[in-house]
């Protein structure tokens, strides 16, 4: 008897020993998976899949490791929060692409992702303080760029990347403004349990009842609740209540303990959100949140109204000397307004309250537009828009009152081009000069009513069977508003080569004069362009976020003025 249950005493024992052996040699391929299964370790997709502006970055961890990042900005001047993201254990940062896209999109940021030591196309192996080189090694490049406001550097993290931004940002108290952290773990000890739950009895963090006989073989514990507790910037807690990997009790208890010592943390629940998808599922409340949590942590650099509205929403102080300098500000600032009337139009009408006081819609040097009180100084040191746009807005048809707007707002874009010029000496031949190059730009008025439109309707082309509308032409017209060549006698094959290089020739000319209802510019032959099947206006693509391939899959298109249509009271 005592012989069967030492051998069953020994096996069980074996069998541990094994065990333990096992995960102290692949403790790595649990924790870090820089491959999905099925997938490859390379990128499936770049930024510029997604038409979003940046750059590839490359760089060295302190250890000699070469890392390989990307820095994507909403537009190439934007001086907006700078945004470090860290992401999760498993794929890589092309994986986040979408979610960084809307980002972008919903806090007006710029996005440095960076891939860790063994992920994407960086060089070397996953470790924890590999990792943590690596994320020193990026903040160190975006501390020293001069295009970005250094001072508005906010750390982001979801799960892994929570623990490698919470120790980050402990770090470096004088470089990163504030901390976000999503469903975050407080501890690799005490998720091991988690997801190996007969671990609980031999490894566990500083919440666990188990003897933790094991901790000292884990290499890469991650201590978040113990780096949380030291962070004195700001954080802002984001908890998914649904997530299936890291239990939202963890995320509880690192608010916990953050708020002990820290009176600027805040915690925020999503009733329906999962590990991964607590930014999608959350929606506008989501984004809402973390907007006003940079905005009032990350703010930007308050200035005297004069200059913040003379630079164009950042950068140096600027001051159009020339005529091409002068037509360059008229270009950028119709450019804001026009993304206020069209793609932006939802914002733009939420931001008009009626109940607030007199507002003004503001077009910046860097195509940004804002929605503010005039200047207070008296007489202003640049002519100002029209007052009090928001008081109308619900006493009239949409349509009409984004027309009014409009009217003013050329009024206010050729008043500050001529204010220019008078004011750095244009002499008549310049100033004729200059207003002859903006009148052959259509007026926003004219792209908003859709009354710069002049080609005729076009049929859809054969390569859009699905209501997608592409760049194609339906009739070949000479000047006269007829086919404008005789074309001799000649054999079949030669005809329908003579055909095609008249139609080809009429095609470009025609489109040529089509204007793009968001940005009013003319169609030029290498961009991509679709047509809304509701108000028949063509669009670039890049205006209104649409690549060929998600238009593949439109079947009508609306942009995004006839997809935001209500009705509004007269």
């Amino acid at each position: 008897m005592v012989t069967y249950v030492s051998a069953l005493f020994y096996g069980v024992g074996g069998i541990v020993v094994a065990g333990v052996a096992l995960l102290v040699a692949f403790q790595e391929k649990l924790v870090y998976v820089p491959v999905l299964p099925g997938l490859t370790k390379s990128y499936p997709i770049t930024p510029a899949r997604l038409n979003l502006i940046y750059e590839d970055v490359w760089l060295r961890s302190s250890d000699g490791v070469r890392l390989h990042s990307w820095f994507i900005k909403m537009f190439p001047d934007c001086r907006g929060p700078t945004i470090l993201f860290f992401q999760e254990n498993a794929g890589n940062i092309a994986h986040r692409l979408e979610m960084v896209r809307i980002m972008i999109q919903k806090l007006k940021c710029n996005v440095f992702m960076l891939s860790y030591r063994g992920y994407g196309e960086s060089d070397g192996y996953p470790s924890q303080q590999g990792i943590i080189k690596d994320a020193q090694a990026a903040l160190d490049h975006l501390s020293q760029r001069t295009d970005i406001d250094t001072s508005r550097i906010v750390v982001f993290g979801r799960s892994l990347g929570g623990a490698v931004g919470a120790v980050l940002t402990k770090n470096n108290p004088e470089k990163v403004s504030a901390l976000i952290l999503e469903n975050t773990f407080t501890s690799i000890l005490d998720m091991a349990g988690v997801l190996l739950p007969f671990l609980k009895w031999f490894i566990g963090g500083s919440g666990s009842k188990g003897p933790k006989l094991l901790n000292f073989v884990v290499r890469s514990p991650w201590k978040t609740i113990d780096a949380i507790g030291e962070v004195k910037q700001p954080v802002l807690f984001l908890s998914g209540l649904q997530d299936e990997m890291v239990p939202p009790f963890h995320m509880k208890m690192l608010y916990a303990k953050a708020a002990t010592r820290n009176s600027q943390c805040t915690f925020v629940e999503f009733p329906s959100g999962m590990h991964m998808d607590t930014w999608l599922t959350g929606g506008d409340v989501y984004w809402r949140t973390v907007m006003q949590f940079l905005g009032k942590h990350a703010p930007e650099e308050r200035k005297p109204e004069t200059e913040r509205k003379m630079e164009g929403g950042g950068g140096a102080h600027y001051n159009p000397r020339t005529v091409e300098e002068v037509f360059r500000d008229f270009k950028g600032r119709r450019a804001a307004i026009l993304r206020a009337l069209t793609t932006d139009v939802q914002e733009f009408f939420q931001q008009c309250d009626p109940e607030k006081d007199n507002l003004c819609l503001y077009g910046f040097l860097n195509e940004a537009w804002e929605v503010n009180l005039p200047a207070e100084e008296v007489p202003p040191e640049l002519p100002e828009p029209a007052l009090g746009i928001n008081f109308a807005r619900d006493g009239m048809h949409e349509k009409d009152w984004l027309s009014l707007v409009a009217v003013h707002s050329d009024a206010w874009l050729l008043s500050v081009s001529f204010f220019f010029g008078s004011k750095f000496g244009l002499d008549k031949a310049d100033r004729k000069r200059l207003f002859n190059m903006i009148n052959e730009v259509p007026t926003v008025f004219e792209v908003v009513t859709g009354s710069a439109e002049t080609q005729t309707k076009e049929k859809p082309s054969s390569a859009n069977q699905n209501g997608n509308r592409f760049k194609s032409i339906s009739k070949v017209r000479g000047l006269d508003g007829k086919s404008s060549k005789t074309i001799q006698p000649m054999d079949e094959e030669e005809g329908l080569e003579e055909e095609k290089k008249v139609e080809e020739e009429d095609e470009e000319e025609e489109q040529g004069e089509t204007l793009c209802g968001a940005c009013g510019e003319n169609y030029a032959s290498d961009e991509f362009w679709i047509c809304c099947d509701v108000c028949e206006k063509w669009f670039h693509g890049t205006c209104v976020k649409i690549t060929p391939a998600r238009a593949e899959h439109i079947k009508h298109y609306k942009c995004p003025s006839c997809s935001n249509k209500r009705a509004r009271p007269y």
